[in-house]
C-alpha cells in the first residue's frame, strides 16, 4: 500500500523495553544515555520499496470539470492554512531511503540511473511528430489549439507562437518538457512541427467551437489561424504539436485529498514528496501556471479486461514557462508573487510605495524566442507561483532535498539536449537559456543544500576484515561549497536496543565530497542490526544528524543500508 509505505517498513523498540532501559539507565546514574537514544523508528531488514503497485483494475471514474478559475486556490486555501496553523506533516510516499517509488504519479529516471544527451533531446517522443497530410478535426473556441489527425492516426494538438514572439512558447514547452520528463514526471509528446498549408487538409467533418456550439472549420477559418505567422524560405509555420496522452481524460487531480472514486489513489497529494518536489522543479524553470487544466488524469483501459482500467497523472502545457508568460502577458512580477499576494500587498502598503519589489531589477534578456527568465536575482525562497497550491503550502526541506538531489544530476550537456529540442534559429537563445538553467541550478543546490545535512549515496564498504560506511557529500560533490570552510564528520553508532557501542568514526572529505567511516562495529542483536548517527560539521556550522540504518542481509550475510532518517534537529 503506497499510503504506508514508510510505516510498513520499519517499526518501533517495543514500549516496555524502552522503559525498562530507561530505569536501569536512571538506577545506575547514566541519565544521559537516555538522552543518545537514536528514536524508537527501526526498518525491516529488507530492500527499499521502489515500485507502487497502483495500477489495480478499477471501473472508469467520472470524468471531473476542469476549472480554469479556482477560488479556492486564489482566495481560501492561503487563508485557511494560516488560520489554521497546521503541525509539519512529512512526506508519506516515501521509501525506507526517503526516495519516491515509481507509480502513476511519478518514475525514477535520472535519479536512479544515468541519461545520455540523446535521451533527453528525444524525451518521451517515440516519434518525430505528426506525420502529415493533418486532417483537421476541431479548432478551440480561443482559436489557440487546432486538433488534427496525422496519417498513422495519432491525435495532436497544434499551437502556434504568438506572431509578434515567434519561437517564444512553443520553445519553453519543449524545454521544460524534456526536462520534466528526465527529472521522472509523466508529460505528453511534444514537438516542434515545420507545416506548410497544403498538409493541413478540411474534411466534411472539420469543426470550429463557438459560443453557439459546433460549425464547420473552413478555407477562411485556416486563414485566419495561420495569420500573421512567420514562414520558412519554404512556406513552413511553426507550430508547437502536442500527442494526445493515451487513455480517457477524466478531469485535473486536486491539489489535496484524493480522490475517492480511485480505490488507488492513496496519499492525500499534499503529502506527495512527488507532488510537493514540483516546488523545486518548477521555480528553477519558472513554471509557475498552476491552472487544473496543466493537470491531467486518464484512465487507461485494461487491454485484458474491459471496462477496467487504472489512472495515470500528467502535466501538461508548459508554454508559459521559463519566463514566457512574463512576457506574452507584461506580467513582470511573475515568478515573484502569487497573482493575489497577501504578503506583498501589506509590505507595499507599509512601505507606502518606496519598498523596491523583488522583481524591479530582473531584466529581460531581449533575445528572440526568449522570456523574461534571469538568474542573478533568482532564488529558491523568493520564488512564488502564480496560484497558491497545496503540496506546496505543506513541502519541508526533505521535500526540497529529494527534488534537488535529482536537479543536480543534470548536467551542463543534457540541459544543453533538452534546450537544443526546441529547435531556436538564434543560437544566442539557446545558448543564454543554458547558461541562465545552470546558474539557477547552481542556487537552487547551494541554497537547498545548506539549509539540510546533504548526505547521500550512503553505502557499505567491504575492504578485507575492514567495513566502512561510505557517503556523498552533495555540497562538496557539485562544488558548491566554500573549499576554505573545513568540514569533518563525526559519528557514532548504536544496537538494535539503542545501545551505544564502543565505536566512533571522524573522516574529512575527499576530492569529489566522499567519505568513509572506516573499521566500522556492528550489534550483535537481529541480524547485527545497527544504526550510525553521522554529524557533519562546517566550520562553525553544525547540521542536524542522518541516522543510517544497517543490518546483514539473510542471504550473503554482508551488512547493508536498509534504512535512512534524517533529521530535523
Amino acid at each position: 500500500m503506497e499510503g504506508s509505505l514508510r510505516t510498513s517498513t520499519c517499526r518501533p523498540v517495543p514500549a516496555r523495553g524502552r522503559v525498562v532501559e530507561c530505569l536501569l539507565a536512571l538506577v545506575v546514574g547514566l541519565v544521559t544515555a537516555c538522552a543518545d537514544l537514536p528514536g524508537r523508528l527501526r526498518f525491516h531488514n529488507q530492500p527499499a520499496h521502489w515500485r507502487v503497485q497502483d495500477r489495480v483494475p478499477i471501473a472508469r471514474p467520472r470524468a471531473l470539470p476542469v476549472e480554469r478559475f479556482d477560488p479556492d486556490m486564489w482566495f481560501y486555501r492561503p487563508v485557511d492554512y494560516v488560520l489554521d496553523v497546521p503541525d509539519p506533516h512529512p512526506a508519506e510516499n516515501v521509501n525506507a531511503l526517503g526516495e519516491v517509488p515509481d507509480s502513476t504519479w511519478f518514475t525514477n529516471r535520472i535519479g536512479v540511473r544515468d541519461l545520455t544527451p540523446a535521451e533527453i533531446g528525444r524525451g518521451p517522443n517515440r516519434d518525430f511528430g505528426p506525420a502529415p497530410p493533418l486532417r483537421i478535426r476541431k479548432l478551440a473556441e480561443d482559436r489557440q489549439g487546432l486538433r488534427v489527425k496525422d496519417a498513422h492516426g495519432s491525435t495532436f494538438l497544434l499551437e502556434l507562437d504568438p506572431p509578434r514572439l515567434p519561437e517564444m512558447t512553443s520553445g519553453a514547452d519543449i524545454v521544460v518538457q524534456r526536462l520534466l520528463w528526465a527529472v521522472g514526471y509523466h508529460v505528453p509528446e511534444d514537438s516542434i512541427a515545420y507545416l506548410r498549408r497544403d498538409e493541413l487538409v478540411i474534411d466534411a467533418d472539420s469543426m470550429r467551437e463557438t459560443d453557439d456550439g459546433e460549425v464547420p472549420f473552413t478555407e477562411a477559418d485556416l486563414d485566419g489561424w495561420l495569420a500573421g505567422q512567420p514562414r520558412t524560405p519554404e512556406g513552413r509555420v511553426r507550430a508547437l504539436a502536442s500527442k494526445f496522452v493515451p487513455g480517457e481524460p477524466v478531469g485535473p487531480y486536486s491539489p489535496d485529498g484524493r480522490r475517492r472514486d480511485d480505490p488507488n489513489d492513496r496519499v492525500r497529494h499534499e503529502h506527495r514528496r512527488d507532488l510537493r518536489g514540483q516546488f523545486v522543479f518548477f521555480a528553477w524553470l519558472a513554471n509557475t501556471d498552476l491552472n487544473p487544466s496543466n493537470r491531467l488524469d486518464m484512465w487507461v483501459e485494461d487491454p485484458h479486461r474491459p471496462g477496467q482500467g487504472h489512472v495515470v497523472h500528467w502535466l501538461i502545457d508548459f508554454d508559459r514557462a521559463l519566463g514566457a508568460i512574463s512576457t506574452t502577458n507584461d506580467v513582470p512580477w511573475d515568478g515573484y508573487s502569487y497573482t493575489i499576494d497577501y504578503g506583498l500587498v501589506l509590505a507595499s502598503t507599509l512601505g507606502l510605495g518606496l519598498w523596491e519589489r523583488p522583481w524591479e531589477r530582473a531584466k529581460d534578456p531581449g533575445l528572440p524566442g526568449v522570456g523574461r527568465f534571469e538568474s542573478e536575482h533568482f532564488s529558491l525562497a523568493r520564488f512564488r507561483p502564480r496560484h497558491w497550491h497545496g503540496p506546496f503550502l505543506y513541502r519541508d526541506d526533505f521535500d526540497d532535498f529529494w527534488a534537488t538531489k535529482i536537479l543536480m544530476r543534470l548536467r551542463p550537456e543534457h540541459i544543453r539536449a533538452a534546450v537544443g529540442a526546441a529547435r531556436y534559429t538564434d543560437p544566442r537563445a539557446s545558448a543564454y537559456l543554458v547558461r541562465t538553467l545552470l546558474a539557477r541550478q547552481r542556487t537552487i543546490g547551494r541554497q537547498v543544500f545548506t539549509k539540510v545535512n546533504p548526505l547521500d549515496g550512503l553505502r557499505v564498504v567491504t575492504r578485507g576484515a575492514d567495513t566502512a560506511l561510505c557517503a556523498d557529500d552533495l555540497l562538496l560533490h557539485h562544488g558548491l561549497g566554500d573549499a576554505a570552510i573545513e568540514t569533518r564528520y563525526e559519528a557514532r553508532a548504536y544496537d538494535w536496543h539503542g545501545r551505544l557501542l564502543p565505536w566512533r568514526g571522524r573522516a574529512g572529505p575527499g576530492r569529489d565530497g566522499s567519505f568513509c567511516l572506516d573499521r566500522l562495529r556492528s550489534g550483535r542483536a537481529r541480524h547485527d542490526y545497527t544504526i550510525v548517527e553521522i554529524r557533519t560539521r562546517r566550520g562553525p556550522r553544525k547540521y542536524a544528524p542522518v541516522l543510517v540504518h544497517l543490518a546483514r542481509d539473510p542471504g550473503s550475510g554482508r551488512l547493508r543500508v536498509i534504512g535512512i532518517d534524517r533529521r530535523r534537529r
